[in-house]
Parts: structure tokens; sequence; C-alpha cells
């Protein structure tokens, strides 16, 4: 799975005591750097700045009130013996704690004798400062007959979070201080973090309802407008909040995003294997749960798209009331399946019989495996329905463009901060809050932060002999019917997986490919060669690729059904170094033999880049304001770029992995390289970053034969709060180079990049007479809207194909050469070029767009070797 350089680091690591923290130890030695001499131009020319409105909205709190912090303990009271015996479970812990902390000024009406104003998270209230007078420690309790007076009230919002309806809460109440506010807030870092922390509680205080559910930093009102994709799934629509302090003027603003997701609809398991099962067929076969059973019998990767769906669902078993179990593992199973009840062998038909009095109306179907009460427990499909508000990530190519229509629909430019509005009034319900009052905060919905933009210059593209300059806003790179560097192809296989295309059509492919490859200018060492395989036929085509080896095949076209097909992940797991692999559905090879030029094109340019080749070059312009520039030589000359970006997961053996994509460029060209690894914690620290750059400097240096002068390092992080974690890393980074008897120690250049930073960007309507409308691609921010305390900038570097513009923010926290902003933007925003299939920008850099590719690609990866490892449980 992952690359020989990269196991053996990863085998070094876990051998224990033998490979020391560093880059490159001080034994290799090796060539140092070639030191570059500065370059003293000042940097790129913006000629065409303009204003742009964002969603950011101000919060005056220069009148704010000192808040005090006390500190809240929640204990169940445990008074049942039921409960004692099994553990308490809640299926969803905020509305436990909401219940809770919502009833303390009430019960305890002595601790708060004035106006009852206050905020709370999981562990802490918060409260405008006199109006809580209790000791330093407080404690009471919560209990049914607290509520006497109130009939019902203890079953419907207490008693329901509890394992019987007789146990209780101990709260403990403690002072903690008071929130650091004015001047003080902005001394440090810390102060700045939990400053802004109690102002996205206070402002989001209000959506703290049932009526509302969260996934990760989005929240969807229940009962939100929903547009139906299929039978199985719908949008809906959600919203995200972010607060922090700006550089300007310190002033702290609120931005809102809208955004929409697909969902699962409440429905059984079955009808969703079954709806799954029609899609797999085309459409062809009806909605029959027995013809769904007998094709995941039969049929290996029916059975793998199935299960890769169900990895990670939370579902609701029917039989057990509430409790919704985790569905980590689905396993095959067999009608002989037998499992232990009271010291006796009983299949599982008999069991739920017995046990349930349900009779399994498909005792054969494919069993489930969950936890439940924290231990592995067998389900069969027929009982489990899926829980509600599943997010869906996996859509058909059908529903894709259903969900593309619902958010061009009401996620326009036009709309958008209509819907800003809306969110503002209703779930937040902020307009004219009494809670905002009580804390001395306003804001302004009427006034959206305005700030200044620019537009930054385009890059040279440089296809053979003609050098072309892009002009301001473009965001597409002219296309020509030759590369930069034709590739040379030793050997190519056209594979038909099972039987998807005759034998005559395979072999037609195979020649119209290899013509269509000479007429780009790509050269053939020989004829293309067809050939038909399984899909189930693994060991196969683990032999197949020794073949392959032997007669230097440089690249295998897999002809599969559709774009779900696992063939993809089967042929990465089992490529091998120097073979490359693409997949083309049955339609792309229909256009391809109909001479579509667009998709032969398209084909082409990814033929071109896998087999060595360069379509084009990125450059910096050789000439600013007329004269000739030298910053080629000092962003570009033995400069390497890195992106690092995690993919955090479940596996088919329900542990949690973090898979790390890294990409990077062994030379000053555009040809980017990579490789992926693999930490078993769940942490979004990397461990092994020093071994990360090893690799690829290692690599660096073979092709360059030095190592770079300079490190440029991109770090896709979340939010903020990880400033601190990549600095660690940068740390170590440093440390690493310590010692070295070569003394080689290059300069580090590192971005902390949010992809998605929650700012969006539109031109007035003012200036175009008309509605709002997208920022063009190369706007630039880098003053106003800021982060306070650092230097950074938003770029903008695409036009969406969608809705509105997702800009990313980068944040600088490492510049050892002392780049200037301007240039490390315009270098950033080059690089956003560098796709050389599609001939568009991407939305951020083309390193860290390529390394999040590596990560979700070797997750995949992953599983697939699972799938197609005998397991205990399949074995059984």
């Amino acid at each position: 799975m992952w690359s020989q350089q990269s196991q053996s680091v990863n085998d070094r690591q876990s051998s224990g005591g033998t490979f020391k923290r560093g880059l490159i130890s001080s034994e290799m030695g090796g060539p140092s750097a070639k030191k570059i001499a500065p370059v003293l131009e000042d940097s790129f020319k913006v000629t065409k700045t303009f204003k742009v409105t964002t969603n950011m909205l101000p919060l005056n709190v220069w009148s704010m009130k000192e808040v005090q912090r006390i500190k809240t303990e929640t204990f169940i009271k445990v008074l049942s013996v039921h409960s004692l015996i099994c553990s308490v479970l809640t299926n969803n812990v905020r509305l436990r704690q909401l219940a809770v902390m919502t009833l303390i000024p009430y019960l305890r009406p002595k601790l708060f004798p004035k106006q009852r104003d206050f905020v709370f998270d999981a562990t802490t209230l918060y409260v405008p400062e006199g109006q809580y007078i209790g000791e330093t420690v407080e404690e009471f309790k919560i209990c049914k007959k607290q509520f006497e007076n109130l009939p019902g009230f203890w079953k419907r919002s207490i008693s329901r979070f509890l394992r019987n309806d007789d146990d209780g809460f101990l709260v403990r109440l403690t002072k903690d201080g008071y929130i650091p506010q004015g001047d003080k807030a902005l001394e440090e870092e810390a102060h700045r973090s939990e400053f802004i922390r109690f102002l996205g509680i206070l402002t989001s205080q209000k959506s703290n309802k049932e009526v509302y559910f969260h996934k990760g930093n989005l929240s969807y009102p229940v009962d939100s407008k929903q547009e139906q994709l299929d039978s199985t799934a719908y949008t809906r629509a959600g919203f995200a909040k972010s607060i922090f302090i700006t550089r300007e003027n310190a002033a702290v603003t609120m931005s809102i995003n809208t955004q929409f997701c697909s969902f699962y609809r409440t429905l059984p398991i079955l009808t969703l294997v079954s709806n799954m099962h029609k899609e797999f067929k085309n459409g062809v076969a009806t909605n029959s749960i027995d013809e769904a059973e007998k094709c995941l019998r039969e049929n290996s990767e029916f059975l793998r798209i199935v299960r890769k769906e169900l990895i990670g669902l939370y579902v609701k078993a029917t039989h057990l009331k509430e409790v919704i179990p985790y569905c980590s593992k689905p396993l095959r199973t067999y009608f002989s399946e037998f499992i232990t009840l009271e010291g006796h062998s009983i299949t599982v038909a008999e069991y739920f019989y017995k046990i349930y009095n349900i009779t399994l109306q498909h005792p054969r179907m494919l069993l489930i495996i969950g936890n439940l009460f924290g231990k592995e427990r067998v389900f069969p499909m027929e009982v489990l329905k899926v829980a509600q508000y599943q997010l869906k990530h996996s859509m058909s190519i059908k529903d894709k463009k259903k969900y593309n229509e619902a958010i061009e629909l009401f996620s326009a430019p036009e709309s958008y901060m209509r819907d800003v509005a809306s969110v503002i009034s209703d779930p937040l319900e902020l307009n004219n809050s009494s809670l905002m009052k009580a804390f001395g905060i306003e804001y302004r919905f009427n006034a959206p932060v305005i700030s200044q933009a620019k537009l930054l210059s385009c890059p040279d593209i440089r296809i053979g002999a003609e050098v072309k300059r892009l002009q301001l806003g473009s965001s597409e790179i002219p296309q020509t019917g030759s590369f930069e560097q034709p590739a040379n192809i030793h050997q190519a296989a056209v594979i038909s997986f099972d039987n998807i295309l005759s034998k005559k059509k395979v072999r037609d492919l195979a020649v119209r490919l290899e013509e269509i490859c000479l007429e780009k200018g790509m050269k053939t060492s020989s004829k293309f060669c067809a050939h038909e395989m399984s899909v189930e036929d693994y060991m196969g085509m683990d032999r197949s690729r020794m073949g392959w080896k032997n007669q230097k095949i440089g690249i295998v076209f897999g002809i599969v059904e559709n774009e779900k097909s696992d063939v993809y992940d089967a042929l990465k797991y089992y490529r091998i170094t120097k073979v490359q692999t693409i997949l083309l559905t049955k339609e792309t090879v229909d256009k391809i033999l109909n001479d579509n030029t667009e998709t032969i094109n398209k084909v082409t340019r990814k033929i071109n880049m896998k087999c060595g080749g360069i379509n084009f070059l990125i450059n910096i312009p050789r000439t600013i304001d007329g004269k000739e520039s030298a910053l080629h030589k000092k962003l570009r000359t033995s400069v390497k770029y890195i992106g690092i970006k995690t993919y955090q997961s479940i596996d088919m053996k329900n542990h949690r992995m973090t898979t790390i994509g890294v990409s990077f460029n062994v030379s000053p060209s555009s040809r980017l390289s990579g490789h992926c690894y693999q930490e078993m914690h769940h942490s979004r620290k990397i461990q092994a970053i020093d071994s990360i750059l090893l690799e690829s400097l290692e690599s660096y240096k073979k092709r360059s034969k030095q190592y770079p002068a300079t490190i440029v390092l991109y770090r896709s992080i979340c939010n903020n709060e990880d400033f601190s974690m990549v600095k660690k890393e940068v740390e170590e980074i440093r440390e690493s180079f310590v010692g070295r008897n070569d003394a080689y120690s290059p300069s580090l250049v590192v971005l902390a990049v949010q992809e998605d930073a929650l700012v969006r960007l539109f031109v007035p309507a003012a200036d175009f007479k008309g509605p709002n409308t997208n920022v063009p691609p190369g706007t630039c921010i880098d003053t106003e809207i800021i982060t306070y305390g650092y230097d950074e900038f938003i770029l903008n570097s695409h036009t969406p194909t969608k809705g509105v513009s997702v800009p990313a923010r980068y944040t600088i926290l490492a510049n050892d050469p002392s780049w200037t902003k301007n240039e490390i933007a315009h270098i950033t925003w080059f690089m956003t070029f560098n796709n050389q299939v599609a001939y568009k920008p991407h939305a951020v850099v083309d390193v860290l767009h390529f390394a999040g590719k590596l990560a979700k690609r070797g997750t995949n990866i992953l599983r697939f070797e699972q799938n197609i490892t005998p397991s205990d449980s399949d074995a059984a």
C-alpha cells in the first residue's frame, strides 16, 4: 500500500531505539544545498484593487460586561440496581447537558438573585458579573421529587437521559475566575482563544435546542427545507458560524456560512441495500430483497460496495427501542451461522425468535456487526434502520446532478446574504436578543464588513516553444494540441473487466488509444495489448502484475461499468513501481471510439502526465513592469514545495486511523510526486513529521542532485486552534537538522491552510448594477479581515461550478528567508494552476490538493486490503 521508502521508515520507527528523530541522520551526509544569493527585487506589482463584501458581521464588544466563569460538574446519581448493572447511555450528551444546566438557576434561585442571564457549554456557566453570589463551591441534587408540581416534566425533559426513572443528578458549581476582555483579551493567544470561545458560545446559545442537530461545526434545523435526491437520500440546509479578532483595529467579527449536505432517509437497511442493488444493475433490477441477497452471495464487487456504504453508519435496532448500535463491520454469513445461548448452539434466526419473538424473513441475508454497550453484537439487516441525520457521502452521477442543482438554486451569490439573514433571525435568534444585551454586546447585520481586495497577476504558461501570459482574473489555461514534454510509453495494457466490452471492442480501443497518443506527440515502444479479466480474480491480478513488470508495461487501462467500481482500488493496491493505472467507464470508452474531442483531450492529458510527460509548465513571469525579473530564481530555484494533509476515518475493523497524504516537487518543474503514511492514533498532530520530510528531501536530492535551500510547507488545518499544533511540528523540523555533519539547514516557510475558512467574498451589487456575484479568480485579501496576531492572506483561486466561491485562508507561521506576503501569495496563486488534467486552477495550492487525494486513496486502499484479507469472523 505504501511506498517502499515509507515502509522502511515505519519499520525503523517500530524497531525501537535504533531510529533517531531527524530528517536525515548525520551519518548519511550528502551534498549540501547550493546557496542562493539573496534577490533584492521587491515583489510583484498589483495593478488592480477593488472592494468586496464579506459574510462577516461586526460585533461591538467595547461595552461588554465582565463575565464570570462557574465550572459545572454533573454526575449521574444512581439510585437503582438496574442502573448499576447497565451503564447509562444517552443518544445526545449535548441535549442532556442542555436540560440539566438550564435548570440550575431555577432550582437554586438564591444563587442567582438578580436577572438570570447565563450561557453555558458542556463544563462551564458564564454569567454577567454580580448575577451569581454562591460560595466558592456549591453542591445540590436534581431528582424527580423536585418536579412533583410539574406533571410529566421529569419524564419528558430529564429522565429520558437516564437508565432508570428514579435516578438523578449531582451538580457541583465552582467559581473559576473571569473571562479576559478589552486589552487583556489581546495580550496572549490563550486569552484571545478563550474570549473568542465565549463569544461563540453566547451567539450559539439559542440554537442549542432539540429542534437543531449538529454535525462537526455545522448546525441543521430539524424542520429545514429538504430537497429529495432519490428514495434513499435528500439534501438539507445547514450553517456554520465562526468568530475571530481581525487585525484591523482588533475588531471582533462573526462570519456565517450556509451549506447544503446530503442525508440518508430513515429507511430500513434492507430497503437501502435493495436500492443499491437496483443502481448496481443500472436500474434494470427490481427492488426485490431476494435478488439483492443472491447478488451479495454471488457478486463480490456488489458485496464490497455494500460494505463500503455501511461502514461507520449509525443504525437504530427496532427490537431494542431507542438504542443505536454502531455499524462497524458487515460480515458475510451462512445459513449455518451459529451463536451460543445458555451453553447451546443455535442459529441467529432461532435466537431472534426465542429471545425477541421475531421471525426473520431473510435469515441468510448479510449480518451486521455493531457495538452495543461497548461490546460487539450480531444484528440481522431486517431489524435495523438508518438513524436520523446521517450524512451520505457517496452518490450516483444522477444524484450528484440533482444535488448540484439544489445548491445552485439555494446557495447562489445573489441569495447568499439573504440566507445569512435568515440564520441570524431564526436559528441564532440574534435580532434584538435580550441575552446579547445582558452581556453588553451588539451586532449590526446591515453593515457587513467591506474589505479591500487585490487581483493578483497571472503566471506564464509554457507549452513547448510557446509562452502565454494569462490575463487578470483568468481561470483557464489555453489548450493546444501539444504538450510541453510528451511521454514515452514503453507498453500499455487495456483490460476489460467482467466482459464489459466485447473482445473486438477491446482490441479496437487498444488500437485507437495508441493512435491518439501518437497524434499527441507521445512515443510508444510497442503496440497496446488487449486483455480480459474477472473483477473477482485478485490472485490473477497479482500474478499479472509480475507479467506487466517483465513486459515493462508503463500503464494499465481498466475498463469497468461505472465509477463506483472497486477495480480502481484493486489496481492501486497491486500496482508496482512505474506501472500507472487509469480507470475508464464504458460511457467514456464509447466517447473515445466516437472521437469525442473533449473526452479524448482529457484522457490524453491524463495519460501523458501519468507516463512521465509534462503537459505544461507554470512559470513566474520573466518580466514585471517591463524589466527582467529575478523572482524566478528567488521563489523556484532550489525551493522545495510540500503539501501535507491528514484524513481521519474508521477502517473495516472498527479502528480509528489517520492517513497522511504528502505531495511535493522533486525539481523546479511543475511535476509532483508524493506518498502516504498511516498513523493509528486519531490526532491531527503528525507524529512522523520527520520521516515525511526525510522521504521527500531524498526524492528531491535524487532528482536535482542537491538538497533544496528552502522548504515551503503547506499544512492543512481545521481552524485557528491548530496553530499551536503546527508550531510544534515546525520546532520538530528545526530540531531534526541539529547536529548534522554536513551542516545542512534549509530555510523554512510554513503556512497553515484552512481550505474552507468560512469566509465568503462577493463583488458588491453596485459595481455591476445587479445582484452580488462571485469574485474573480486570483482575488486576494491580506489586510483588514486577517486574524489578529498573525500574518496571513485569504485567496480565492477558482471559479465555482456551483454556489459561492470557497476561498482558503493561508496563515504564515514561519518565514526564514523573509519573503514578502505578496510574493508568497503570488507563488501560491500560480501553483493552483498546476492541474495537469483539468486545465483550471484548484481551490487550494496544488501540493495540498494532491496530498488530499493521496490521503483519501491511501484510506481506500487500506480498506480494500482488509476486504480481501480473511478475518476470523469471515472464516467462521
